[in-house]
């Protein structure tokens, strides 16, 4: 009856193992694993023989095997309970996570005996808790955008502030000037209403083209499925009568369609190319083309764009008088002119704005150029 009584208690283990809805392993003193229950074995798809000693090892993903041995054999040698996991081959073929629990075993006497392992599936949680990392970090991503982004709008508003009281001083100012002059020499009217009248257009053009700085906003309502190409095609008519009388010749390359705000980068197109036109060389027709290609995020170097967004790479080129490359930068800050206004007019706001859309569409500009050679503008903006 004694020696019976153990066969008993072990047929009584393996059937209640059999039948517990976890996977459950076994190991011996020398490590090695001897017995794998019934959903160990349909889990995998294997035999216990196929399993048997450190057979089950080739089951686990190549990418945890070190970690999980590491994890094992650490754990058996100073004879602590351990949880790992570990991603475990299926018998269809598919990997699966699953945390496995092992705990040392003993016997009456207090032997040290081995290990006892129980596994569940926890694939699905698994990727539940990854999608949530992703949606967190994709959050925290655009936390920062946000945060970078009302930094640049203060110190837009700062710079906006300053250049703006100081050219909207210079035209009251002569008006004011002419007007006291207009009194005192009645003689010279014609002359001194001429210059206030100038004056009074130049702050009339400040002031729409201030206005539409500021209507220039990011809005997520307003982007639509846009074709570049019917933009394009708006802003000649707009500038018709430029690009008649300068004779200009105007190029572009097949353009997609992408999400934007329409209106938004009608302002974009039509003030690069208004900008060509204007600063094209006396008596040299000017040449302007667009040109456009796709580049992955991954490729770029600027900070403020997705590594994982594609991007529309549009290209203005022109023939014009160009500008020097220390002065990239500066071009696109409001107020900046870098001629007189006698020998180019213009507020110094279009390249602002321009600067202003592509941020709103969460892209990127920038300018290379050399005088007398002419310049190019880069756009770069998410397809999506």
């Amino acid at each position: 009856m004694a020696l019976t009584q153990p066969i008993q208690i072990e047929e009584q283990f393996r059937i209640m193992a059999d039948t517990a809805p976890v996977m459950i392993w076994i190991s011996g003193t020398d490590k090695q694993c001897y017995f794998f229950n019934e959903g160990w074995l349909r889990f995998t798809g294997k035999t216990m023989e196929q399993e048997y000693g450190n057979g089950w090892a080739e089951g686990v993903h190549p990418d945890d095997l070190n970690r999980c041995l590491e994890i094992y054999i650490t754990s058996f040698d100073k004879r602590v309970e351990f949880k790992m996991d570990y991603r475990l081959k299926r018998h269809d073929g598919i990997y699966r996570w699953i945390l496995d629990h092992g705990v040392p075993r003993y016997t009456s006497t207090g032997d040290f005996a081995g290990y006892i392992g129980s596994c569940i599936d926890i694939n699905d949680k698994k990727q539940a808790e990854e999608q949530l990392e992703h949606i967190v970090e994709r959050r925290t991503e655009e936390l920062k955008q946000a945060i970078t982004e009302s930094k640049r709008s203060n110190q837009e508003l700062e710079q906006f502030a300053y250049a703006s009281s100081h050219d909207m001083k210079e035209p009251i100012r002569k008006i004011l000037v002419y007007s006291d002059l207009l009194l005192s020499k009645p003689h010279e009217a014609v002359k001194f209403v001429d210059k206030i009248k100038d004056a009074a257009n130049r702050m009339n053009v400040l002031i729409n083209e201030l206005l539409d700085l500021s209507k220039v906003r990011k809005d997520e309502t307003l982007f639509t499925t846009t074709d570049l190409n019917g933009v394009l095609e708006d802003v000649k008519k707009d500038l018709e009568l430029e690009i008649q009388e300068r004779g200009v010749l105007l190029q572009s390359e097949y353009l997609p369609t992408i999400r934007c705000i329409r209106e938004q980068i009608r302002q974009l197109f039509f003030n690069l190319i208004s900008n060509s036109i204007k600063y094209s060389k006396k008596n040299v027709t000017p040449d302007i083309s667009i040109k456009s290609s796709v580049v992955e995020g991954s490729t770029l170097p600027y900070e403020n764009l997705r590594r994982d967004t594609s991007y529309l790479f549009l290209r203005f080129s022109d023939n014009g008088i160009g500008f020097e490359s220390k002065q990239s930068e500066q071009i696109f800050a409001i107020f900046q002119r870098l001629h007189r206004r006698d020998e180019y007019p213009g507020t110094g706001v279009g390249l602002a704005l321009c600067k202003k859309v592509v941020a709103n569409h969460n892209g990127h500009i920038y300018a290379t150029s050399a005088v007398d050679v002419g310049s190019v503008f880069h756009v770069l903006l998410p397809i999506t």
